[in-house]
């Protein structure tokens, strides 16, 4: 494309980030653990396929073949969590998905620890179906009666999987908050580690290695993952304010400028992170002599006023004057969708764009059209199902 004397656009994702390991997570167990952690307003982690918990065990008692007693509750006891309905799922390394029905709780089941309520018994490999109580001793209480034959005995783990029933996984504070054995007498929930997979070490190429330390919560940035930058809207959402996080996409964005050819970067969900990162991109690949020739955010939104402020925060944060930042004129895209799907006065279309309803530099704008994420079934004219496109124009 180069030869041709087309630069192409790099789509670069600087927010989130997916698709490692598992590995221990102190800092995401204890955001769980403690939820809302100070915060007046405060997001609970999202757990649904993004952190499960695990229990060493092996030999017998009290780590091994064991009876065990898994407490859970509402980490806030607000009631705005009461009566939301979770699923658990308990396995080992030699007893996986047993491929039944699911099994309902049984109220009460708060153990003795609620007046002498009995527990639920439940086996492992089965999804369990709950609800996070309100009234009454607020605790669900399930026993695992680990047998011979149903772990490895020279090591393995009791995993546990949370999720919200009906929901992102965004909007339940439920959370394993003591363990017991039927002999140990004490509560031993130290040693149940919560993991997320967000180990991307060992990556085949040796570069681009990251762990829980540059997503949120990481324990070092304070964070009530709430608004639209901190708030995990997609997958891990990646802490750039940690140094090892710029550091890392730092030289990612210079290895597609030089090495790969890129000419420009589109940048994804600029909403969902703080401009000075991009400043001290744009600064740290000017030093590097790789400026890109374009440099585009997407945030996501209709207001001119919003998107000109992001621009402004932009700039007042790097020192670089080498290439102008830009965003996509979301509001001229609106503007033109309602002037496709109504049949009022048109003569004020152009007045909705960046540069005359915002006052911006042509030179900061590049007009949107449209793309895949406005696809619809029943959509207007402007909204076409299907269509996947982008077209860009910019001085």
């Amino acid at each position: 494309m180069n030869g041709s004397g087309i630069q192409p656009v790099a789509d670069v994702v600087y927010n989130h980030r997916d698709g490692g390991s598992y590995e221990d997570n102190p800092a995401a167990r204890n955001y769980h653990q403690n939820y809302p952690n100070g915060c007046g307003t405060a997001t609970p982690y999202p757990v649904n396929g993004k952190a499960r918990y695990r229990l060493p065990v092996s030999g017998t008692c009290p780590n091994g073949v064991c009876n065990y007693y898994f407490k859970f509750s509402s980490a806030s006891g607000n009631s705005g969590f009461h009566g939301r309905d979770y699923k658990l799922y308990f396995q080992t390394s030699i007893v996986g998905y047993q491929n039944l029905a699911a099994i309902n709780e049984v109220e009460p089941n708060g153990g003795g620890g609620c007046g002498g309520e009995p527990n639920q018994l439940v086996p492992l490999g089965v999804d369990i179906l709950a609800e996070i109580d309100g009234s009454g001793c607020t605790i669900d209480e399930f026993q695992i009666n680990l047998a011979d034959g149903q772990f490895n005995p020279s090591g393995d783990f009791i995993e546990l999987y949370i999720e919200e029933i009906g929901g992102g996984g965004t909007g339940i504070d439920i959370r394993p908050f003591e363990l017991y054995t039927n002999v140990q007498g004490g509560n031993i929930i130290g040693q149940l580690a919560m993991q997320t997979r967000t180990d991307f070490s060992g990556l085949p190429s040796g570069q681009g290695g990251m762990n829980y330390l540059n997503f949120k919560p990481n324990g070092i940035n304070a964070t009530c993952m709430t608004g639209d930058e901190d708030f995990p809207f997609f997958f891990f959402d990646v802490e750039t304010r940690y140094q090892n996080t710029r550091d890392t996409y730092n030289a990612w964005s210079k290895w597609l400028i030089q090495d790969m050819g890129f000419g420009g970067l589109r940048m994804d969900a600029v909403k969902h992170f703080e401009p000075p990162f991009v400043g001290q991109l744009l600064d740290y690949l000017a030093g590097q002599g790789t400026s890109p020739s374009l440099v585009v955010g997407e945030f996501f939104d209709g207001s001119p006023t919003l998107l000109k402020n992001w621009v402004d925060a932009v700039n007042a944060s790097k020192t670089s004057n080498d290439v102008p930042v830009r965003v996509f004129d979301f509001a001229m895209r609106n503007a033109l969708k309602d002037a496709c799907d109504g049949f009022g006065d048109k003569r004020t279309l152009f007045n909705s764009g960046l540069v005359d309803a915002a006052g911006m530099s042509g030179f900061s704008v590049v007009t949107f059209i449209n793309n895949h994420d406005f696809r619809s079934f029943g959509a207007a004219c402007a909204e076409r199902p299907y269509v996947s496109i982008r077209l860009y124009s910019y001085k």
